[in-house]
Order: C-alpha cells, then structure tokens, then sequence
C-alpha cells in the first residue's frame, strides 16, 4: 500500500466522518435530514453509521477500481473531499440556525 493510498484513505474517510458526525449533532438538536436515503436510516446514529461509511466505502472501491491513473484519482478524492467539506459546512450552518431559532 503506497503512501498516497493510506493518505487519500485517511482524508476520504476523515470528512464522511465529519459529515456523520455533524448530521448526529444536527440530529441531536431537532435539525431533519434532508437527505430522503438518510432520512430513512437516521432514526438511529448506528444504522446512519453504516449507511454512510458502507457508501463511502463503495465509492472509494469504484474509484480505485475503475480509474486507473494514480493522479486521476487523487483529483478526484480531492474534490470529493471538497464536497464533504461544504456538506459539513452545510450541516454546521443548519445545526446554528436550528438553535437560533430555538431561542
């Protein structure tokens, strides 16, 4: 396993968890899901746990699998990772907004 793999590895899976964990603490606070798939899975942190890791991991396997050109697919992990910051983002802004309105 080269270095650049366990790298792209570490972030890939370092933001899904950041998604994840932003969407318990949204979840915690009486934010919804606003993804319908998730949604479905989210009534608990464990069965939305394997929801979104089983689909990161499914993403990450066909993105190692199907693309053969090692810079390719480091783009392409990058800008996956860009994505996943904007949803973290998107989750962070929702959970203050819902606590505001709280207020």
């Amino acid at each position: 396993m080269t270095l650049n793999l366990i790298y792209d590895l570490i972030s890939f899976f370092g933001f899904q968890f950041n998604d994840f964990w932003s969407t318990v603490l949204g979840l915690r606070v009486g934010a919804v899901e606003q993804n319908p798939l998730a949604r479905l899975v989210s009534k608990s942190w464990i069965t939305l746990a394997l929801y979104k890791f089983s689909l990161a991991g499914l993403a990450f396997s066909l993105i190692f699998l199907t693309i053969p050109i090692n810079t390719i697919r480091t783009y392409i992990i990058i800008a996956a990772d860009e994505l996943e910051c904007l949803v973290t983002l998107n989750n962070i802004l929702a959970i203050k907004q819902h606590k505001r309105n709280k207020k």
